[in-house]
């Protein structure tokens, strides 16, 4: 599912003949039918308030309209938007948690994808560095685990790995040899 494209600020056109007063945007869906009927209504972003009753032909068109499928592609900028409006929403919520676990010194962040689970991780990792604490960030996911290490290089005392290098290097410390390769067995087995 895309997201929805939010009306784009400062710009009153979408196109020489495409006053933004003709489309809906993602600030529109809660009341959609009004915002549907203003606009079939309104000419040039001017409504007068004086309608008449719809005709026959109005309501057909209205009836289609609302039961036609029809997809809306996304610009970047709207998705962007869209991401931008999340983060902001969830960073009250995230304060919360971080305050909570303030006095934590081992903590397990757990959600769906986008929860901001990465960000808190993060934020946790960088509270521990200016405590002088030794801190672990363990991923599963390989990419996830580079882009930590991307983002958190140069922070004290802060180590970022995957799981399946925690193992490696755990079975390295207790003398046992393995060859680090992509050996499905070595990863899904021996290691763990």
């Amino acid at each position: 599912m895309n997201p929805p494209s939010f009306k784009p600020k400062m710009v009153d056109y979408l196109g020489a003949h495409l006053p933004l007063s003709m489309f809906a945007f993602a600030d529109d869906m809660d009341t959609l039918a009004n915002r549907m009927i203003v606009m079939l209504l309104e000419k040039e972003g001017e409504i007068d308030g004086k309608f008449s009753k719809p005709c026959t032909t109005a309501i057909s068109l209205l009836h289609k309209f609302f039961t036609s499928s029809f997809e809306f592609k996304p610009t970047l900028s709207s998705v962007l938007d869209a991401y931008d409006k999340r983060i902001s929403d969830h960073t009250d919520e995230q304060k919360k948690i971080l305050e909570f676990t303030s006095t934590q010194n081992q903590a397990l962040i757990f959600g769906g994808a986008g929860t901001g689970k990465t960000f808190l991780a993060h934020e946790k990792a960088r509270d521990f560095s200016n405590q002088g604490l030794n801190t672990l960030l363990l991923y599963f996911n390989s990419p996830i685990t580079r882009e930590s290490r991307r983002n958190l290089r140069g922070i004290a005392n802060l180590t970022v790995k995957s799981f399946h290098e925690f193992c490696y290097d755990a079975a390295e410390l207790a003398g046992i040899t393995t060859a680090y390769d992509n050996n499905k067995e070595l990863f899904d087995r021996i290691l763990p």
